[in-house]
C-alpha cells in the first residue's frame, strides 16, 4: 500500500487509465488502473489532485493500481478554473522533480498544503505559486543561498543577490551590476527556505515585495531550470 496523492490520470483504450502517483514511499510511480473509467469502479475516484492510499501490484513490464481508498479528493479544485491551471502546476512541478523509488514526504506535504490554500481562498494565488515554487527548489536543493555574503561571509548589509554566484552578497562585495534585493524581499525567502511546509501558506505580502520575490525566483529558474510546463500557458492568461 502507498501513500500519495495522483498527479495525472490518463485515459488508456475504452475503460482504462495510466495514473502517476507521488508516494511517500516510492516517490513517482506509474501505473495501469483496469476499469477505471467504468462508472461502477472504485478506481473511478483516482482523479488528479486526489490523496489517500493506493494498493499496487508491480508487474515485471508494468505496473498496477489496484484499488484506492480516497481520503482528500480535492474536487472543489474544479468549480475554479484558475484554482485548476495552478494545481496543475503544482502537480507538473512535483511530478518532474519526483525521483522513482525515492521518499518524496516532504514534496507531498507540500503539495497538499498548497491545494489547501488554494482553496482557502487567503493567500493571492500567484503567491501560493511563488511560494510553493520556491520551496520545491529548496526540497530538491537547488536553491541559492541567503544567509551570508558569498565573498566576505557577512551575514548583514546583505543588499545583492547574484545568479552568478548563486546568492546573495553584503552592500561591500556587490556591485552594480548585481540585482538589489530588499530586506523585506531577502526575509520572505530566508522564510520559504527554512519553514516546514505545513507552516508555510499563512501570510501575505505587500504588492512591490511580492513582485520583487517574483522577479528573483524567475531569474533563478530561468537560469538554472528552464524547463516549461503545459499548465504554464495556461497560468500565463490567469495572471494577466
Amino acid at each position: 500500500m502507498l501513500r500519495g496523492c495522483v498527479l495525472s490520470a490518463a485515459p488508456v483504450g475504452e475503460y482504462d487509465k495510466r495514473i502517476v502517483l507521488l508516494t511517500r514511499e516510492k516517490g513517482k510511480f506509474s501505473g495501469f488502473a483496469r476499469g477505471a473509467r467504468r462508472p461502477r469502479s472504485q478506481l473511478i475516484t483516482c482523479q488528479p489532485f486526489a490523496f489517500g492510499s493506493f494498493e499496487v501490484f508491480e508487474g515485471k513490464h508494468s505496473n498496477s493500481i489496484v484499488s484506492a481508498k480516497i481520503s482528500h479528493p480535492f474536487t472543489e479544485i474544479s468549480a475554479n478554473l484558475s484554482a485548476v491551471w495552478y494545481a496543475s502546476y503544482f502537480a507538473e512541478l512535483a511530478g518532474y522533480y519526483a525521483a522513482e523509488g525515492m521518499e518524496e514526504a516532504e514534496r507531498i506535504d507540500l503539495l497538499y498544503v498548497a491545494l489547501r490554500a488554494l482553496l482557502a481562498g487567503k493567500m493571492p494565488y500567484p503567491l501560493i505559486k511563488l511560494v510553493y515554487e520556491f520551496k520545491s527548489f529548496v526540497i530538491s536543493g537547488e536553491y541559492p543561498n541567503l544567509f551570508g555574503c558569498l565573498s566576505c561571509g557577512n551575514l548583514d548589509s546583505l543588499a545583492y543577490f547574484s545568479y552568478e554566484k548563486g546568492g546573495v552578497l553584503c552592500s561591500s562585495c556587490g556591485d552594480v551590476m548585481e540585482r538589489r534585493i530588499s530586506a523585506a524581499a531577502l526575509y520572505t525567502l530566508q522564510f520559504i527556505t527554512v519553514t516546514p511546509p505545513e507552516k508555510l501558506f499563512s501570510f501575505t505580502l505587500k504588492q512591490e515585495v511580492q513582485m520583487e520575490a517574483e522577479g528573483i525566483v524567475a531569474g533563478w529558474r530561468k537560469r538554472f531550470f528552464p524547463h516549461r510546463f503545459k499548465s504554464e500557458d495556461y497560468l500565463d492568461l490567469a495572471e494577466e
